[in-house]
């Protein structure tokens, strides 16, 4: 839940920042598109490829490599890189966001009995819509407060927090 949060947060955050600077709504929603493109494309083939592996490893490397793509993502507006790598890095990352999601769900399955099985997907809507809402009213105050770096490390902050 932590994690899911920081990644809406920093889309959201990178959106923002993104129309401020260049002043394109064009490019801003590129931004977001490109960040929620990547489940629609992948999760044919996330399913079969999260039950080969533990929810809780799947949980922590996921973590990880999303915590060093958002990095690279300050590191492409601090350096004012173009705008592409921006893309690539969040639709990377957004990739990495439906495999997270998919291993949540198996470990939910492994906490709640067969029968239980609408309790399950009710759990898992609870927590994507929670992770969903938090994160665009964090993401107005933090970057309204600290700018788009003080919200690249609140991001980063979210990903170590859930590996720990």
């Amino acid at each position: 839940l932590v994690s899911q949060i920081g990644s809406h947060f920093l889309t959201i955050a990178l959106s923002a920042y993104t129309l401020k600077v260049t002043g394109s709504a064009v490019q801003a929603s590129l931004v977001f598109v490109f960040s929620f493109m990547p489940p629609a494309l992948i999760s044919r083939w996330v399913g079969p490829f999260v039950e080969r592996f533990t929810s809780k490893n799947l949980l922590i490397q996921n973590d990880l490599l999303a915590a060093a793509i958002s990095a690279i993502c300050g590191y492409c507006v601090y350096r004012e890189v173009s705008f592409v790598w921006l893309i690539l890095a969040l639709s990377l990352r957004s990739a990495l966001s439906m495999t997270q999601r998919s291993a949540f769900m198996k470990w939910i399955k492994t906490i709640t009995p067969p029968e239980k099985q609408a309790q399950r997907f009710q759990l898992f809507l609870l927590f994507f819509f929670v992770s969903t809402a938090i994160s665009g009213a964090l993401a107005a105050v933090v970057l309204s407060m600290f700018g788009i770096f003080g919200t690249v490390v609140f991001d980063l902050a979210t990903y170590f927090c859930a590996v720990m």
